[in-house]
């Protein structure tokens, strides 16, 4: 009795240490941590360069826009105060409408640009005046614009000062190409009046804009 006592009490106690024994632990080996962190990297850095573009008007393109409303200022200031103020007002607007890149900003500038130039019409300002400060005036809102869209598109710290420029001769060619052609017409027109100056000057810009816009 005693023989079988004791084996049973070891038997009892074998059980109980195969109960009480932990199961397999399941660990991560440094290789697969290694693994989970370049994944985690590689996906950091595959979004990261998408939230970090600038998208700030295209440096090229806003020195041109500024540069053409310059000229138009230039050539309002000769046409008595309410052209120099169109002048300068429009200046401000373009140089600030490419800087904040902001459409609205750049036309409105423009506008003003235009509204100075064409004080010139009501007055005894010569067409060879009016004809470059109208020129200058839709070009500056064409740059402005291309370089709001190249911004948008391309991001501002893309090599795009071959395209800007190309697209800036393009612009120049048909912009004097137009005036030359709407000079012509004036000059066949009845006398030159100041009216006759004001009307030239408001098809010729809406027929550059038209050709720059296509």
């Amino acid at each position: 009795m005693s023989e079988m006592e004791t084996s049973v009490e070891r038997a009892t106690k074998t059980n109980e240490n195969e109960t009480r024994k932990p199961g397999p632990t399941v660990t991560k080996t440094s290789k697969q941590e290694t693994d989970e962190h370049a994944e985690m990297d590689s996906t950091d850095e595959t979004t990261r360069p998408t939230s970090e573009i600038d998208r700030s008007p295209a440096r090229t393109s806003q020195l041109l826009a500024t540069i053409a409303a310059s000229v138009a200022l230039g050539s309002s200031a000769f046409l008595g105060s309410v052209g120099v103020t169109g002048g300068v007002l429009g200046l401000v607007l373009v140089a600030l409408g490419v800087v904040r890149g902001s459409r609205k900003i750049v036309t409105t500038g423009s506008f003003a640009l235009l509204v100075g130039v064409l004080a010139g019409g009501l007055g005894t300002a010569p067409p060879e005046l009016l004809i470059p400060g109208t020129i200058a005036t839709v070009l500056a809102w064409d740059f402005g614009e291309q370089a709001i869209n190249v911004g948008e598109q391309l991001g501002r710290e893309a090599d795009t000062q071959t395209l800007e420029l190309m697209h800036a001769a393009a612009s120049t060619v048909v912009a004097i190409s137009a005036g030359g052609v709407g000079y012509g017409i004036y000059l066949l027109g009845s006398g030159g009046q100041p009216m006759t100056a004001l009307v030239f000057l408001l098809i010729a810009a809406l027929a550059l804009t038209s050709a720059l816009r296509a």
